[in-house]
């Protein structure tokens, strides 16, 4: 996601997220025009406030890798010794919850 569709998506006009981040306006838009990238401790707060993932913000195109399921389930549950059953239930539950937000995403104001 780019700088830009996030402060977006979040409802933030430029001016709003420079006063939010501590920086100007200009500097807003050229990171969201990727003349300048945001320092790194800036990126961190945008990331913060926009809450999505630093990565997304500076390489919106970048290919995503699928991530194993042994990876998710020890993110998930701390240890990848998790009954199939529980994790698929736990997938299912977690596209749901993804599907539900879309719906909220896509309804009018």
């Amino acid at each position: 996601m780019s700088i830009k569709a996030a402060r977006e998506k979040k409802g933030y006009s430029q001016k709003q997220l420079a006063e939010l981040m501590g920086v100007s306006q200009p500097t807003v838009c050229d990171w969201e025009t990727g003349r300048k990238s945001p320092a790194s401790k800036n990126l961190k707060k945008l990331s913060e406030l926009l809450e999505c993932s630093a990565d997304f913000l500076i390489m919106p195109n970048a290919p995503r890798r699928p991530i194993p399921d042994e990876e998710v389930k020890f993110a998930l549950f701390g240890s990848t010794d998790i009954d199939d059953s529980v994790y698929q239930e736990v997938k299912r539950f977690a596209e749901y919850a993804r599907s539900q937000q879309e719906k909220r995403n896509k309804q009018p104001d």
